[in-house]
């Protein structure tokens, strides 16, 4: 079961430079973490095969998370995009029925005037999306572009809500894998969306 919106991640080769961006833009940091091994599952979904990164986590109007990979990032066309100020995601599309279609069904959300809205057991696990027809949006953005690169949701059982999203449309899904932050384990697998969006699913559990 999916519980809600986790986090949006930024991939950046200007790691201080992003935070300090948010920062000024009102988001709190609120963890990071220095050399956590990058998973091989993740490689069929990133441009280079990152063995370590550097993750950072802020709190404010949607939660983010940063990472910056050891072997850098690419420069591409990106799907996502985000406006600290305003708070709402944009995710570019090629075909909006058919995204829009994948995330109604698959994961927690609301239809609003304003776009989907995610929402979750708990208030801060919610967010704003809009869809914007684009003919010229990538397909599959790499997971270690320079920019947005995923939608990040906790679920309560990975294995069960990629087989669901799976059995959506969802493609290119990874095995769970696990990360160790400190004293949690997290658990997570990674696929893209009929459209392309990589869309990560995490299960945070003590040690």
């Amino acid at each position: 079961m999916i519980l809600g919106f986790a986090h949006l991640t930024l991939s950046t080769r200007q790691l201080e430079r992003s935070i300090e961006l948010f920062q000024t833009a009102g988001f709190v940091l609120k963890e990071t973490y220095h050399s956590v091994p990058s998973s091989a599952a993740k490689w069929p979904l990133m441009a280079h095969k990152a063995s370590r990164h550097t993750l950072v986590l802020l709190n404010g109007r949607v939660p983010i998370e940063i990472v910056s990979h050891d072997t850098g990032s690419v420069d591409s066309p990106g799907m996502l995009a985000f406006d600290p100020g305003g708070g709402t995601i944009t995710l570019r599309s090629s075909d909006v029925a058919r995204d829009g279609a994948f995330i109604a069904k698959s994961l927690p959300c609301a239809i609003t005037a304003d776009g989907i809205r995610f929402h979750g057991v708990l208030p801060a696990w919610s967010a704003q999306i809009q869809l914007v027809e684009d003919e010229t949006a990538p397909c599959a953005q790499p997971l270690d572009i320079e920019g947005y690169s995923c939608l990040a949701f906790y679920s309560t059982s990975i294995s069960e809500d990629v087989e669901r999203l799976v059995g959506l449309g969802a493609e290119n899904a990874t095995e769970e894998f696990a990360v160790e932050l400190n004293n949690r384990r997290v658990g997570v697998a990674m696929m893209r969306s009929p459209g392309g969006a990589i869309i990560e699913l995490i299960k945070v559990s003590r040690r």
